[in-house]
């Protein structure tokens, strides 16, 4: 379709009623032009006989009255006399018709002397009457019926004038009327067939890729990708969506061969790495057991009692009980790292960490612990959980503060859940470091390792999502100058009311 132009489905309907809308107001402008040139053709032609018609009315009004006047002598013929004479001069004053020839203006001066003439002539009439000389009144009224009768044939002159001037123009008025019926009928038909060639070929480019469409698609949807490529020759939305489907059909084929391909090697590399991690596994126990050959840890803890036994015999009561905490912590982080212990167990080992370094830091730390409901340390948990995380807390936090530091572990229960928090006022940290310590990547700079188990933060984590099977388990809050606080949320269906443990038994040595 680059080699094409492209031509829309929108555009060429838009076009179409365009040109339709086009066309219709044009002939409309030529039927309007010719009505109102027929209808002020027709105005005129009737105004020009109103007047003409008045103008011959009130002349026969005034000759009518007159002779009453004259025969009967009423006093009313005269006085509509005088209006009907009146109004024909004022008529005459305001003659509106256009003269095309000199005849017409002489035929009009005419009858505007003669209404002069008829007026000296009937009052002279009226005069002789009102002295009874029927001899001048007879002359008189004669003179008016001469003029009378040359006004009536002025009149009829300029009407007949008037008729035949206007009479081509009727005729062509005419003419005009039944081409424009001519062009009315030409469009009607030409739009008639233009609109079904249009409505014929439209629907042929439109439906019949449409339905090739549908059949392809059915074929596809019941797996079927072997189906002829579906032609649309035209340079508009259909044409893009047949190529378009075309090539959507070839490349789901190629990548369900590609899948096919592909999920045979993954079989096979599933194989292998199977077959390489009981190999790795095999590799870990062999050094596993490599490095415990390297030291007896009984020897180790033989050798720690009897220098403990060697300070308690010589007074040394401290140094004794530092020993015997060294020692079982010691014993607790050479256990298996995936073992499950109760949570009383690690508040122990916690207890016996802190004693160390409360031995170490003198006055400068402050550890206290806060366990709601003593049931709670029945809650099944995975082995060095807590000891890592205060690890982090002294080392990153409250070793680098020069003001004396507080470390806080508070165990409650929150609906199904058993939260510890940690809590220090150290140094805190920055948030892109608690956001990489709580993502899924491995870096230095977010595992941080304690000092005695060697165990990251990032560790610890990803044991407990294992070990409970949940991802939310973990919540850091920290900022700089502002301590860190951990909480951990653990399931606490895992949790037994058996074998309470006296919560100020592990908190004997604070």
């Amino acid at each position: 379709m680059s080699d094409k132009k492209f031509f829309s489905l929108r555009k060429k309907l838009i076009l179409f009623f365009l040109f339709l809308v086009a066309t219709m107001i044009a002939v409309s402008y030529i039927v309007y032009i010719n009505s109102l040139n027929t209808t002020n053709g027709f105005i005129v032609l009737m105004r020009n006989l109103i007047v003409l018609n008045n103008l011959s009315d009130n002349i026969n009004l005034i000759q009518q009255n007159l002779e009453e006047y004259i025969n009967i002598k009423t006093g009313e013929a005269l006085d509509k006399y005088n209006s009907y004479y009146y109004n024909l001069t004022k008529e005459i004053e305001n003659f509106s018709l256009d003269f095309t020839t000199e005849n017409e203006y002489m035929a009009f001066n005419n009858i505007k002397g003669m209404v002069v003439t008829y007026a000296e002539e009937a009052d002279k009439a009226i005069w002789a009457s009102r002295g009874r000389d029927a001899g001048k009144t007879l002359i008189h009224m004669n003179e008016c019926r001469k003029i009378y009768g040359y006004m009536e044939e002025q009149i009829k002159y300029l009407v007949f004038s008037c008729l035949s001037r206007n009479e081509l123009i009727f005729y062509t008025l005419i003419k005009n009327m039944s081409r424009v019926q001519t062009i009315i009928i030409i469009f009607i038909l030409g739009t008639g067939v233009l609109t079904m060639i249009f409505a014929v070929a439209f629907s042929r480019d439109v439906t019949r890729p449409i339905l090739e469409l549908t059949r392809s698609a059915k074929s596809v949807s019941i797996g079927n990708f072997d189906i002829q490529t579906i032609k649309s020759g035209g340079k508009d939305e259909i044409s893009i969506l047949a190529s378009a489907f075309n090539m959507m059909a070839s490349n789901i084929k190629r990548l369900i061969d590609e899948i096919k391909e592909k999920a045979e090697i993954e079989s096979k590399l599933r194989q292998r790495e199977v077959e390489n991690l009981e190999i790795s596994n095999l590799l870990k126990e062999t050094e596993l057991r490599a490095l415990q050959s390297q030291i007896n840890p009984h020897f180790l803890f033989n050798t720690l009692s009897c220098i403990a036994n060697t300070a308690l015999l010589e007074g040394a009561n401290n140094t004794c009980d530092l020993l015997e905490s060294v020692s079982d912590l010691l014993r607790y982080n050479l256990r298996q790292i995936d073992k499950e212990v109760k949570l009383q167990d690690e508040v122990r080992n916690l207890n016996t960490y802190v004693f160390i370094q409360k031995a170490r830091y003198k006055n400068r730390v402050n550890f206290e612990l806060s366990i709601e409901d003593e049931s709670l340390l029945q809650l099944p948990i995975p082995c060095l959980t807590l000891q890592p995380i205060v690890e982090n807390a002294f080392i990153h936090g409250v070793e680098k503060c020069e003001k004396p530091g507080k470390v806080f572990v508070s165990v409650y229960k929150n609906n199904n859940r058993v939260i510890i928090e940690i809590s220090d006022t150290g140094m805190g940290m920055e948030q892109e470091t608690v956001k990489k310590i709580l993502s899924d990547k491995d870096d230095e700079a977010s595992n941080i390792k304690g000092h005695t188990t060697g165990i990251g933060i990032k560790n610890v984590i990803k044991r407990l999502q294992l070990f409970y099977g949940v991802n939310d388990i973990v919540h850091i809050e920290s900022a700089i100058n502002m301590g860190t606080k951990v909480i951990l949320s653990l399931p606490f269906e895992k949790a037994s009311v058996n074998n309470p443990v006296n919560s100020n038994e592990l908190c004997k040595r604070m």
